[in-house]
């Protein structure tokens, strides 16, 4: 049976879903050193996706296990009230593997070993430039990169440095002339078309002024004066919030995301920036919703709330921010003795005063001991939610590989001048397209789709009919009829 209630540790208080006496689901766990998490549990363990907001500010985003950080996280780093932002790895709860530091406009990409960089990697300093740096013995440059320019796009200056050629790409760093400033791996596209761009795999800095960014980015981009958008999977740090999942220009897909400075968290499948799909969401005063949700709302069955205010949990079916019924659980704020026999979390301090927690295993029995064999509603809703996030998976991959063959084709007819390259919205691509006498006399068709499509009575004798329309891009292909049915 799932309740609400609060768990007292020895060293925090758990406040959350409760099953099987034990702090599963999510949930939030204040220490008493003043940190606090909010995210999933798993028998009194933090155990899958959930923000850590360390007492002195800062904030980390990403996967725990064993409650220890493990994976690729977005960090945001307090230090002495100057914000820091880091993607990247890692391991036991220290930085271990590839990651990017940002700082006051610089940006730093280098490998972690046990919380410290080391090697070799790559440093960049707004006004002075990119170089090569080796932190093995200290700090050593090894080598600075020249400043250069080409036009590409609509006669766009470009500033770059590192191995870059205009046709070919390569690693380094591009400035625009808006002060976005890319960092990572370049590659030319659409060579030759009307279409001109690069894609970099790497990191982007978008900046508020010389100081500071509105948004910090690891990811794919689109580098042109029209898409200027991230896509794939993508790491975001934006003021205060941070996001982990699929994007295309927005969160569209399975993710992770905190809001208002760590005061709001969510997971599940996102759609234009809201939850879309089954998720969590749970705030940090204690407001859970599980479920399914519809924009940004719970809508559908087998949903959970906990509302704080009335202090009752519904379980059931949600409709236009309604319960429709199913069960309510009153429950109280009292707090209770966790159960003793179970793992208890704990919180520590590394050198570098970042705060993260780690298990404070009971001397007494094993927390595994204590799983139920037969499937739980808690291992139900793990086991559902796994199915959703690898069909949203293979749903996400073959979006972008339709999206990829629609680029192509695209450019194929902008090349033999056989399309009509349109920039608008659906409505005013709509209008131009009649404009053109489509639509009118049962031989001319329209089709408005995300992808390249040719719908309706294609009159015998016609050679091709296909509209499309793609991102605020619309493509018209020229339409060949035979005499007789012009």
């Amino acid at each position: 049976m799932i309740t609400y209630g609060k768990l007292k540790f020895n060293n925090g208080i758990y406040t959350g879903l409760i099953e099987n006496g034990a702090a599963n689901i999510a949930g939030i766990f204040e220490f008493s050193n003043g940190d606090i998490y909010l995210g999933e549990f798993v028998n009194n363990n933090i155990e899958g996706s959930g923000l850590l907001i360390s007492r002195n500010g800062s904030t980390y985003l990403g996967e725990f296990s064993n409650n220890k950080r493990n994976g690729r996280f977005c960090v945001t780093y307090n230090s002495n009230g100057n914000k820091e932002y880091f993607i990247g790895d890692f391991k036991n709860d220290v930085r271990e593997g590839q990651g990017y530091l940002y700082s006051k406009l610089d940006i730093l990409d280098i490998n972690y070993s046990n919380d410290k960089p080391i090697g070799r990697g790559t440093e960049y300093s707004y006004g002075s430039g990119l170089r090569d740096v080796n932190y093995s013995n200290g700090i050593k440059v090894i080598k600075e990169y020249k400043k250069g320019v080409f036009q590409f796009g609509r006669d766009i200056p470009i500033y770059f440095y590192g191995d870059i050629l205009p046709q070919e790409g390569g690693y380094g760093l591009m400035e625009q002339q808006d002060r976005r400033t890319y960092l990572g791996n370049f590659y030319k596209i659409n060579n030759g078309s009307k279409i001109d761009n690069f894609k970099c795999v790497g990191v982007r800095v978008i900046p508020y002024d010389y100081s500071r960014a509105k948004s910090f980015s690891e990811g794919t981009f689109e580098i042109d004066p029209v898409f200027k958008r991230k896509y794939g999977y993508c790491y975001e740090i934006k003021d205060e919030d941070m996001h982990i999942g699929y994007f295309n220009g927005k969160a569209n897909g399975q993710g992770i995301r905190s809001e208002k400075n760590g005061t709001l968290f969510y997971k599940g499948k996102f759609n234009d920036d809201k939850l879309d799909g089954y998720g969590i969401h749970i705030t940090k005063s204690g407001w859970i919703e599980v479920g399914t949700f519809n924009k940004g709302r719970l809508e559908g069955n087998n949903c959970i709330k906990a509302d704080t205010y009335s202090r009752e949990l519904y379980i059931g079916q949600f409709s236009n921010y309604k319960f429709l019924g199913r069960q309510v659980i009153p429950f109280d704020l009292n707090i209770k003795e966790a159960n003793s026999n179970i793992s208890s979390i704990e919180a520590r301090n590394n050198n570098n005063n970042n705060n993260y927690s780690e298990v404070n295993k009971s001397n007494n029995v094993d927390s595994f001991n204590n799983v139920v064999k037969e499937e739980s509603n808690l291992e139900r809703i793990n086991r559902l939610f796994q199915e959703r996030c690898e069909q949203e998976r293979r749903q996400q991959l073959e979006k972008e590989r339709r999206d990829a063959k629609f680029r192509k084709e695209a450019e194929e007819y902008l090349k033999r001048k056989e399309a009509i390259l349109f920039q608008g919205t659906k409505d005013e691509f709509e209008k131009e397209l009649r404009k053109l006498g489509y639509n009118t006399d049962g031989h001319k068709l329209l089709s408005i789709s995300n992808y390249t499509k040719t719908i309706g009575n294609i009159p015998e004798g016609v050679e091709a009919i296909s509209d499309c329309f793609f991102k605020g891009i619309g493509i018209i292909k020229r339409v060949i009829f035979p005499n007789s049915l012009k």
